[in-house]
């Protein structure tokens, strides 16, 4: 009987490597992945998404009864700082619930919390802000999005394509808790890389942008360009075709610079690790990217299994990048400041016209305050689950971190009730577009790609996505 069973659970055993053998040879991979890459980034995107639906249920739950988290989380924080420099400069001592603290404590600003301000923090304070700030993004942000991006734009993660990221390796991996800028951490995100990690290395913006575009051009399965800012992509694209000539020669050939080296030329022996990273001469591959950039084709065009264009840092609509990239979506998955995370794209198909956030009731405590008064009284002062629809607020926060009823300088618009949280877009700042593009950890951007149905039908199918749940009052 045990050899029996023995050998039924080593056939059971050969039979589920046989599957996940053929599910894997059966999937779409990208130029430069071995069975090695392919394998951790079959594995790694199914544990990533589990993880992520997890936190995504978690996250609809407590919108479902955002009044009473919200409520706890500031109990919870106001007890967290019982008896330190926060509750003593604040003066919250004995202050436990959101009645008493909201008549014993003013609005703050940013300006506040500056070194020199009436509520700078101290050092202990701002030592542990970095590392509690990344676990927040991580596990109520980055996991959340990433089943956010599975459930809407399954083929990027079903298949085994590589991402063109434009962003900083390191600048990407400073952002996760347990992460640091070694070699070592750096290595275990090189399997998804569309471009070598060599390429993130290289001194110049301009050469690490050929190379990306190199690299990117030669991918004909690419699934997944990353961004920071629209304008980022747009470099990549309006690059490819300045640099027509050269990125075809040296796409032919195999060798980077093939045709002209630049003024400060990486070293004999990083170009040696670029050219092997190529995988050699790729004649049939030029004559298509050749004759695609000379008659400026889409993105959409480029890579015709594009699955979608990720922005992290944008507040605004770019039309040229809605020009650029053809019939391929755009997903902008996390609302953040300087502050730490706020909310959560779970609307990508824009059923409001505009980008908008489920604001998580578990990240940080909100308060909306009316637009252009920097003085607002009490009574006009509102918790988020009171938000009308429709209306414009000023959003203030209140951080484990110290921070107290703090002005963003951020006006959002309330399109929906998600239970008790508000989804909210992020009004521009008029003058300030082109500033806000330099700050990578934001998550705000507007897609081009407008959603053909109502935004009530959206809400549904979504829903009935996660779970069922029940929705607020709904406008625009």
């Amino acid at each position: 009987m045990p050899v029996q069973f023995s050998r039924l659970c080593h056939l059971g055993g050969v039979g589920v490597a046989g599957y996940l053998l053929y599910d894997i040879s059966t999937r779409e991979w990208s130029v430069r992945h071995t069975w090695s890459t392919a394998l951790t980034q079959y594995f790694s995107s199914w544990i990533l998404a589990a993880c992520g639906r997890q936190q995504l249920r978690r996250l609809c739950r407590e919108a479902e009864r955002g009044d009473e988290v919200q409520r706890s989380l500031l109990t919870e924080i106001l007890q967290r700082h019982q008896g330190t420099s926060v509750a003593r400069s604040h003066k919250l001592q004995g202050v436990a619930t959101y009645d008493v603290f909201r008549q014993s404590h003013p609005v703050t600003h940013r300006s506040d919390y500056m070194r020199g301000g009436q509520y700078s923090l101290h050092e202990e304070h701002i030592e542990n802000r970095e590392e509690e700030m990344k676990r927040t993004f991580l596990q109520r942000g980055a996991l959340t999005a990433f089943a956010v991006l599975a459930d809407f734009f399954p083929e990027s993660l079903d298949e085994l394509q590589r991402v063109a990221l434009l962003t900083s390796i390191r600048d990407v991996l400073g952002m996760l808790p347990g992460f640091s800028t070694r070699e070592s951490s750096v290595q275990r995100l090189s399997f998804v890389l569309a471009s070598p990690l060599e390429a993130y290395e290289l001194k110049s913006e301009t050469d690490r942008l050929y190379a990306h575009a190199l690299f990117a051009l030669k991918d004909s399965a690419l699934g997944i360009i990353q961004s920071s800012s629209a304008a980022g992509v747009n470099e990549l694209l309006n690059g490819a075709r300045d640099n027509r000539r050269h990125l075809v020669q040296d796409m032919r050939n195999g060798h980077l610079w093939d045709r002209q080296l630049p003024e400060a030329a990486p070293q004999p022996e990083m170009r040696a690790v670029l050219d092997a990273a190529l995988c050699g001469p790729d004649g049939r591959r030029s004559q298509e990217v050749d004759r695609m950039l000379k008659a400026r084709a889409l993105a959409s065009e480029l890579w015709p299994r594009l699955k979608v264009v990720v922005i992290t840092g944008e507040t605004s609509c770019d039309e040229a990048l809605k020009e650029s990239l053809g019939r391929v979506p755009t997903y902008a998955p996390l609302y953040c400041t300087e502050e730490g995370h706020l909310g959560i794209n779970v609307f990508p198909d824009l059923p409001f016209g505009v980008c908008t956030y489920l604001l998580d009731p578990g990240s940080m405590f909100f308060e909306f305050a009316p637009t252009g008064n920097d003085n607002p009284v009490l009574d006009q002062v509102i918790p988020a689950w009171e938000a009308a629809v429709g209306q414009r607020y000023d959003i203030l926060v209140t951080t484990p971190n110290g921070l107290c009823r703090c002005r963003l300088g951020e006006t959002i618009k309330v399109h929906a009730m998600f239970g008790k949280m508000p989804v909210v877009s992020v009004e521009p700042k008029p003058g300030v577009a082109a500033l806000a593009s330099l700050v990578a950890f934001r998550g705000v951007f507007c897609s081009g790609w407008l959603a053909r149905q109502s935004p009530a039908s959206h809400m549904q199918c979504w829903l009935k996505a996660v779970g069922r749940m029940k929705l607020g009052c709904m406008g625009s």
